[in-house]
């Protein structure tokens, strides 16, 4: 799975990370997750998913442009793309209906 994962590049970290995060989650899961399962609508954890959390880290770094990305650096992407599923998922059409 790493290595089919790591098939999906880009031009930077960020956008690496976040394309191999939407081949793994959907947004309607991942707005039930939070990195650590704490606030408002967190229901997991998801560094619990150790198999998807390490799958993502090793297959970013497969790519040999981000080979020394640290797991630091990744898991501030994975806390970002999961506390903006919500606006991807409804709520950012909402905010364009109202406008």
């Amino acid at each position: 799975m790493v290595r089919f994962l790591a098939s999906f590049g880009g031009p930077e970290l960020k956008k690496v990370v976040k394309t191999i995060l939407s081949k793994l989650l959907t947004d309607h899961f991942a707005i039930t997750v939070s990195f650590t399962g704490k606030g408002q609508n967190a229901e997991l954890a998801f560094d619990l998913f150790t198999n998807v959390h390490h799958a993502v880290i090793n297959s970013t770094r497969m790519n040999s442009a981000f080979q020394n990305s640290t797991e630091s650096e990744i898991n501030t992407i994975i806390k970002d793309w999961l506390r903006m599923a919500k606006d991807r998922s409804s709520g950012r059409q909402h905010k364009k209906k109202v406008q």
